[in-house]
Parts: C-alpha cells; structure tokens; sequence
C-alpha cells in the first residue's frame, strides 16, 4: 500500500524517521519539544516515553500530564477549566519558541522536564 507521500506502508514495512521522529532511533538534534498529555489518554504512556528518550537525547523537553484528561481533552468541552489551562500552557509555549528574545532569563532553559 502506498501513502499519500509515495511511501510505502502496511504490516511488516516501517517509515522513515522524517515521518515520525518518535520512530527514530536518535533523537539527537531534535528542535526542543513540547507535549501535553491527558492522564487518561491511550496514549499516556507511549508520550512518557518518547518525553524521556528525548531528555536522554539532550533534546530540551516540557511535558504536561493532565490528570483527569482524555484524547483531545480540549475539543469536547472548550470552554472547561481543564482546556483553558491545555490552551493557555500551548500558547504560552508556542510564544516562548517563536519569541525566544521574549522569555525572561531563569525561564525556558533547556534541558528541562516540567510537568503540570
């Protein structure tokens, strides 16, 4: 089976890394990362876990765990306390990358794990 991108996919064929960087074998030179999961969600557990070999890459990580959260948490019920922190944790990470002149010094070091 071909994907929409020319490569080749089904069982027994793996993707190249530029298609996944979780399914790297060296995460080394990744830009720094941000990831939020729900502590509910299926995929908790495997977001952990990339969280952490990036760490031991040297990549600098912030991961939020939402306890309580689901898949996508933020969707069904936008206007729920639980989304406003998921969005207000994205924007202010999403600034921070794009306005690195912008973060106060002390802030946003790399290297770091922050869990909220």
């Amino acid at each position: 089976m071909s994907s929409a991108r020319g490569v080749e996919s089904g069982p027994g064929r793996s993707r190249p890394s530029a298609a996944s960087p979780a399914g790297a074998e060296d995460l080394g030179g990744l830009p720094p990362t941000y990831l939020d999961v729900g502590d509910l969600d299926l995929f908790r557990t495997e977001d952990i876990a990339y969280a952490g070999r990036l760490v031991r890459a040297g990549v600098p990580v912030e991961l939020h765990v939402y306890p309580g959260g689901i898949h996508a948490s933020e969707l069904p019920a936008p206007d729920a306390d639980l989304s406003a922190r998921i969005t207000a944790c994205r924007t202010v990470a999403l600034d921070r990358a794009l306005n690195p002149q912008a973060v106060p010094a002390g802030r946003g070091a790399g290297g770091t794990s922050r869990v909220g």
